[in-house]
C-alpha cells in the first residue's frame, strides 16, 4: 500500500506525457502544490473521528465489565445465582437508573417546542439531535461503562479510567496508519 502511491505518481507522470489533458500529473508543480495543500484535508476521506469514538466507548464498556456483565445475565438468565456479584448488580441498577433519568429528559426535549435540542421550527428534522444522535450515544454509553466501572471497583483511579479510554486505541494504532495511507492513495487517484 505503501508503494501504491509513488506508483500512482508515477503512472499520473506518464500518463500526462502520452494523453493529452486528461490525466493530471502528480509529478509537475500543480501536482505537487496540489499534494503538499492537501495533506490534511485528504484525511476526511476516513472519519477518524467517528472511528476513535467508537473505539474508546468499545474500550470504556469493555474494561468496565460491562460487556462481561451483560453477557453472563443473558446467557445465565438468572439475577441471583451468584455469577454476579453484588457489587456488579449495583452498578447495573445505577446505570439502569441513569438510562432512565436520560430517557426522560429526551422525551421532554420532544414535548416542549422551544427545547435547544429541536430545529428552529421545532422539529425532530434537520434539528441537533437529529445531526448529533451518533455523538450523544457514543458520550451516553462512555459515561455508562464509566459508571458500571465505578461503581462495581472495576476502574477506580485515574490511570484505570485512562487505560479503559485508550484500550482498543492502542490495538487498532495499525488502522490509523493503513486509514491514513489509504486516504492519500485515494484522493491521489481523484486528482489524476
Amino acid at each position: 500500500l505503501l508503494l501504491a502511491i509513488p506508483a500512482v505518481a508515477i503512472w499520473s507522470w506518464v500518463s500526462s506525457l502520452y494523453i493529452d489533458g486528461s490525466v493530471r500529473s502528480l509529478l509537475n508543480s500543480d501536482g505537487i502544490r496540489w499534494s503538499v495543500a492537501n495533506i490534511i484535508t485528504n484525511l476526511n476521506a476516513v472519519p477518524f473521528a467517528t472511528v476513535c469514538s467508537l473505539l474508546i466507548c468499545a474500550g470504556v464498556l469493555y474494561e468496565s465489565g460491562f460487556v462481561s456483565t451483560i453477557i453472563t445475565l443473558l446467557v445465565e438468565r438468572n439475577w441471583h445465582n451468584g455469577s454476579v456479584s453484588l457489587k456488579q448488580r449495583r452498578a447495573l441498577t445505577l446505570v439502569a437508573f441513569f438510562v432512565e433519568f436520560c430517557a426522560v429528559c429526551v422525551v421532554l426535549q420532544y414535548i416542549f417546542r422551544g427545547s435547544l435540542l429541536l430545529s428552529a421550527f421545532g422539529t425532530y428534522h434537520d434539528s441537533p439531535l437529529s445531526r448529533g444522535w451518533l455523538g450523544l450515544l457514543i458520550v451516553f454509553l462512555i459515561i455508562i461503562g464509566n459508571v458500571f466501572g465505578y461503581a462495581s471497583g472495576r476502574l477506580v483511579s485515574v490511570g484505570d479510567f485512562i487505560n479503559a479510554h485508550t484500550f482498543f486505541l492502542r490495538k487498532c494504532a495499525g488502522y490509523f496508519i493503513v486509514a491514513f495511507i489509504a486516504a492519500e492513495l485515494i484522493a491521489c487517484i481523484r486528482y489524476t
